[in-house]
């Protein structure tokens, strides 16, 4: 099925100019011809992917792509003729198919045109943007140019999603890049820069642009730069060091190939991809509305605002995942908290019960938060305690069980959390533990639910008419819609807390 539109596209190099802008709503099944070379586009008259060839479907999921002269994706990993190094890779992968988001960002990314991607967690998007990359820096290396600094540069949010994308381009065993981030030795990378000379590097926003203060690291010759994960580095309040990086890259006319990947997109991130690339094509999987991993089973645990209520419900919940040896054989469960100190505490609270836990946070040291997580990815340990950098960046397949200990800020985040598990097509489960200071949640998650086709407890429905009065109360006395002092809980309006808080303020 397709829905054609006309709107005007904003260029940000020519802004005079319109484009008609084709936006393509298919199945992947009802891809283009295979035999499409990766450098033909379909016309300005013509979708991609408005050929169907009759051929059953790979893949149950809607691709939207937005954009002029968007290359036919594809249905088979080996459409191209990829170099040795890569064809080994994926043989050795057993990669056959590509998944949505690399069958449709493959031939856009190289054909060399810029490229938001939008997909949720575990859905491949890093193959997307490496596979390309190592061809594009070898057509470049190939031609013997004096080595001035990296031809591509990688941008993360977190030292555990550089050292996961760092880990792909070892396996590929070809052009490794160079990983820097905060919290390693500095002096260390200097030298590493200097003597390894890498062509591609993958960074932190933070540590990249310390070194190109220093003058460690030229960026003049980047010819490809990866925005990953940029919803998130705008949540750590990145977005002036990510410009700061772009600007020390080549400018129109040269050319410079950018790709901006995320889960999700809010308005930020649009804002965002209208100033730093040029006439792009944008490839959302599945719905351009927030939504969860239709594969991840959400369940709901009221939290009653009684003391310790919260633990002895984690504790059951534990006993209920258990099989009697409190060592979770089959469960490998991630427990995500909302502060350093909550996730030490209930660390010590697991192992005081017999169920022996580890927590990570941004206070553990670098090597030490390497340890954890290679003990959990190995199985070691089945439980593992984290704030927020557990997140993003944390690949390991066979996590079973997501549980919020306490909810998130924003629903955005949230969908990442429960995201780290039911990766790869698998089958997940996950647990919110939804206490009454959470009920500015409540519409946004029933909402999640809905979608998703979950059960949505009457409770919450509840919640979510309380933020709806307390909006419309705040309104009519003037109060800003979005501030977030409050003197009472609109959900237990007698609670002594409450009393306590308002007796302060008087």
């Amino acid at each position: 099925m397709f829905i054609r539109s006309t709107s005007l596209f904003k260029h940000f190099y020519n802004c005079p100019l319109i484009y008609e802008k084709l936006i393509a709503v298919r199945n992947v099944s009802s891809f283009g011809s295979p035999d499409s070379p990766i450098n033909k586009s379909n016309g300005s008259d013509k979708c991609a992917g408005d050929e169907f060839d009759g051929q059953p479907n790979i893949f149950n999921q809607k691709i939207i792509v937005e954009g002029v002269d968007v290359p036919s994706p594809w249905k088979s990993a080996f459409e191209f003729e990829w170099p040795e190094r890569i064809k080994d890779y994926l043989i050795r992968k057993n990669i056959q198919k590509p998944t949505p988001i690399q069958a449709q960002c493959w031939p856009i990314a190289l054909s060399q045109r810029d490229l938001v991607g939008i997909a949720q967690t575990g859905s491949g998007k890093t193959l997307a943007y490496a596979l390309p990359c190592l061809v594009n820096i070898d057509k470049i290396v190939s031609k013997g140019k004096k080595y001035n600094g990296p031809k591509a540069i990688i941008l993360v949010p977190t030292r555990e999603l550089a050292q996961q994308i760092d880990q792909v381009f070892v396996e590929i065993a070809w052009h490794i890049p160079l990983c820097i981030y905060g919290g390693a030795a500095r002096r260390v990378q200097k030298e590493s820069l200097a003597s390894r000379r890498p062509e591609i590097l993958v960074s932190t926003p933070g540590r990249l642009n310390d070194l190109i203060d220093e003058k460690d690291v030229d960026l003049s010759d980047c010819s490809y730069l990866v925005l990953d994960e940029a919803d998130r580095m705008l949540d750590l309040g990145f977005e002036a060091q990510m410009r700061r990086i772009v600007d020390r890259t080549p400018k129109p006319p040269y050319h410079r190939q950018t790709l901006l990947c995320s889960a999700t997109w809010p308005k930020e991130v649009r804002d965002l991809s209208l100033d730093l690339l040029n006439n792009y094509i944008q490839v959302n999987v599945g719905s351009t509305k927030l939504t969860a991993n239709p594969n991840i089973k959400q369940h709901v645990i009221l939290i009653e605002p009684i003391p310790n209520d919260k633990a002895s419900k984690l504790l059951k919940l534990m006993e209920q995942l258990d099989d009697g040896s409190k060592h979770l054989p089959n469960q490998k469960v991630l427990i995500f908290v909302s502060t350093k100190k909550g996730a030490d505490y209930l660390q010590r609270y697991l192992n005081a019960q017999g169920f022996y836990s580890m927590a990570i946070h941004s206070d553990r040291a670098q090597q030490s938060r390497s340890q954890i997580i290679d003990a959990f990815r190995e199985g070691k340990r089945s439980i593992l305690i984290g704030t927020d950098i557990a997140s993003r960046g944390l690949d390991i397949d066979d996590i079973t069980v997501v549980i919020n200990y306490d909810m998130p800020n924003t629903i955005e985040d949230y969908v990442h959390r429960i995201g780290r598990t039911a990766r790869s097509d698998k089958k997940g489960t996950s647990y919110a533990f939804f206490a009454p200071e959470d009920y500015r949640l409540a519409k946004d998650l029933i909402d999640l639910l809905k979608n998703a086709n979950q059960i949505v407890d009457e409770q919450l429905y509840f919640y979510a008419r309380q933020v709806s009065s307390e909006r419309q109360r705040r309104d009519k006395m003037g109060y800003p819609r979005y501030s977030t002092t409050s003197n009472r809980n609109p959900a237990y309006p007698n609670l002594k807390s409450n009393y306590q808080r308002r007796t302060k303020t008087e």
